[in-house]
């Protein structure tokens, strides 16, 4: 090798190395190291694997969700935990906020989970089939909706000179894809596998699983010091939002319109656990089109009144 390409390759990397120290996730290049973080992709297995059976062990589900499952760490003594990010205000981030303009409380998810895992509140009385269900896709919900924090916070973050930098800004934004994805190499456990699952219902839709990835990729490069663009960072974020409605309102319809044909218990929860995280966002847009959702989807109903997939798929076109 000549001596010019040798210097060419030296600054090459000199200029390049976060991106070329940390491999891909999934067709993600990240310029931090957040294994920690994709590892909660495990923890919501092992939550899963606790309610698999006619007997589902909802303690030991319980005992994952608050005390975290041991394979995502904060620090060597402080453990990463889906209550943690059930219990985290989002409220003044543009996703969170959206929550509290549907009029959920700050702390939703961790009513929702518990009441589900206890079988108080809504789930009061209602089968294992639909509280395991729910707890199956809603702990994908609360994944998602803690992602969006951590774009929201590498945004944040890169609006302040002294963290806007691959181990600051950079890092958080690593982390939404992270929670997002997951550990699995091709995704499993996660809720991108949500939307590879729904592309495949929509085979003549926009296909999220893919799509998604340039706005992620394009954020990341918005929030680092030496591309940083404020504008183009909140169009990123903005647009990983729409996608994410896009795969959940395919779930929501999907299995509305199953439950409404042949009434199925597990059909109808998952309608249900899906149109979840995205009704906020929904509501920011439409109010009365994401009530109408989250009345026909309605958990406590022991049967889907006929024409409810057709008003709110019409509904949702007018919109």
């Amino acid at each position: 090798m000549g001596l010019l390409n040798v210097v060419a390759l030296l600054t090459l990397f000199t200029l390049l190395p976060s991106t070329l120290a940390y491999p891909l996730i999934g067709e993600y290049m990240p310029v931090s190291n957040v294994l920690e973080h994709m590892q909660m992709s495990i923890d919501v297995k092992a939550f899963q694997d606790k309610l698999v059976g006619e007997s589902p062990d909802y303690a030991g589900a319980k005992a994952i969700y608050v005390n975290g499952g041991g394979n995502s760490c904060k620090g060597p003594t402080q453990p990463r935990t889906l209550q943690g990010f059930a219990t985290t205000d989002l409220s003044s981030e543009s996703f969170g906020a959206t929550y509290a303009g549907a009029n959920l409380a700050t702390d939703f998810w961790n009513t929702w989970m518990l009441s589900a895992l206890d079988g108080t509140g809504d789930f009061a009385g209602l089968s294992d089939r639909k509280r395991v269900t729910c707890l199956n896709k809603g702990v994908l919900g609360l994944m998602t909706y803690y992602a969006s924090h951590e774009l929201e916070s590498g945004i944040s973050k890169a609006s302040v000179e002294s963290t806007r930098s691959d181990t600051g800004s950079g890092h958080a934004w690593d982390e939404g894809w992270a929670f997002y994805y997951g550990a699995s190499p091709d995704g499993k456990d996660s809720p991108w596998e949500v939307s590879m699952k729904r592309d495949g219902d929509f085979p003549d839709g926009a296909k999220v699983q893919t799509a998604i990835v340039p706005h992620f990729n394009k954020g990341l490069i918005s929030v680092r010091n030496a591309t940083y663009n404020a504008n183009d960072a909140v169009e990123a974020r903005d647009t990983i939002y729409r996608m994410w409605a896009i795969t959940y309102l395919r779930a929501a319809l999907k299995y509305l319109m199953i439950a409404e044909l042949n009434y199925d218990e597990k059909a109808h929860s998952e309608g249900y656990a899906y149109y979840l995280p995205i009704h906020g966002w929904i509501h920011s847009k439409n109010s009365d089109v994401a009530d109408l959702l989250l009345e026909k989807l309605a958990i406590t109903q022991t049967s889907i009144l006929s024409g409810s997939y057709c008003e709110a798929k019409t509904a949702l076109e007018a919109a």
